[in-house]
């Protein structure tokens, strides 16, 4: 029994070891600059056993992104956890959102080339494909029960909230992305992408008032 415990333990160690090692890599050169080569040579291991624990260069990746998708869905959990308005809460999620962008850029990076890249989806198993998504609907699903706690007590006006979750999680994005790319500077906005970001949710705040009593 000591000894399979053992294994094990030392088998976990092992991939722990080649995700800490690609984590590193993936975060310095991104993606497509690191190879399974790199990362066997960063871990001192062979292909092969590379090839043991992980079936592919994006399931290396994808298990990393999941790190971030726990980070994220902690951080709007904490955010969503008050006695505070729906509105006010929404609030606190769309700034949660962005102070993960900003406090876990790589992780970001990884989020969003999952979701833009369909040559990944095709790369990676079933069971770790679910994995994402499961972790994604439940980000989701927090912003879309605020929003229905906000119909639910009047404040906002009948919709889909699932609806309003998923414009919320995409337009933010864009806007992210604006930052990522620069062109705040390149278009002279004369504004922060933090506050498009701030402006933004308060637009879909007053949208979803629209029609309630005060």
């Amino acid at each position: 029994m000591a000894v399979a415990e053992r294994r094990v333990r030392e088998k976990e160690a092992r991939r722990q070891q080649i995700l800490d090692a690609a984590r590193e890599l993936f975060f310095r050169r991104g993606f497509e600059q690191t190879t399974v080569e790199d990362i066997a040579e960063k871990t001192e291991l062979s292909k092969g056993t590379i090839y043991i624990y992980f079936p592919s260069k994006e399931e290396i990746y994808i298990s990393l992104m999941l790190e971030g998708s726990k980070i994220l869905h902690q951080m709007l959990r904490a955010s969503a956890a008050s006695d505070a308005s729906a509105e006010e809460i929404l609030r606190r999620l769309g700034k949660a959102y962005y102070r993960f962008y900003r406090e876990y850029t790589a992780y970001f990076r990884m989020l969003f080339l999952y979701y833009s890249s369909a040559a990944i989806h095709e790369k990676i198993t079933p069971d770790l494909r679910e994995q994402c998504e499961y972790h994604a609907k439940q980000s989701l699903m927090l912003v879309a029960n605020i929003v229905q706690k906000g119909i639910d007590e009047g404040v906002f006006r009948p919709c889909n909230a699932w609806d309003f979750a998923m414009l919320l999680w995409t337009c933010q994005n864009g806007i992210i992305l604006l930052g990522e790319r620069g062109d705040d500077q390149v278009l002279q906005l004369n504004t922060s992408v933090e506050r498009l970001q701030e402006l933004f949710v308060e637009s879909m705040i007053t949208n979803l008032r629209a029609g309630t009593q005060k």
